[in-house]
């Protein structure tokens, strides 16, 4: 497409345009493949400052507590995925996540301590027995 200005013909879309479009589009592509081929998780490991406190099956559903000093946390299995479903934490953020099904994703309860992370195969370990297995 071309408009008049000033009495020259200008491009409206130039190559550089159409090149800075296909790079955006490339690395979104990426992006898109490597978050598809992420394995699922198996285990849920529950954190509290740092050291492992709890771990549950991510294909059994249920509902599980943790407390602390400061409070509650409510984890809630349900479907392989896993999200917080109550605190009594003084912000809620860790309520505000959502449900996590991925190894690496992770819900974090700043005021409790609380980490509640996705674990189980990854890596090119993972990728491999994805692609051999599909």
């Amino acid at each position: 497409m071309k408009r008049i200005e000033n009495g020259k013909q200008v491009k409206l879309i130039t190559k550089g345009d159409i090149l800075l479009l296909a790079a955006v589009a490339f690395f979104a592509i990426i992006g898109l493949v490597i978050w598809l081929i992420q394995p699922q998780g198996e285990v849920v490991c529950v954190y509290r400052n740092g050291k492992r406190i709890a771990e549950y099956a991510l294909h059994k559903d249920g509902v599980y507590t943790v407390t602390c000093e400061a409070g509650f946390n409510t984890v809630t299995v349900k479907g392989g995925t896993v999200c917080v479903t109550e605190a009594d934490c003084s912000n809620g953020v860790c309520m505000r996540y959502g449900a996590i099904s991925r190894v690496g994703q992770s819900i974090v309860c700043a005021p409790h301590g609380i980490t509640v992370k996705i674990e189980g195969n990854s890596g090119i370990d993972a990728i491999l027995s994805w692609e051999f297995s599909v």
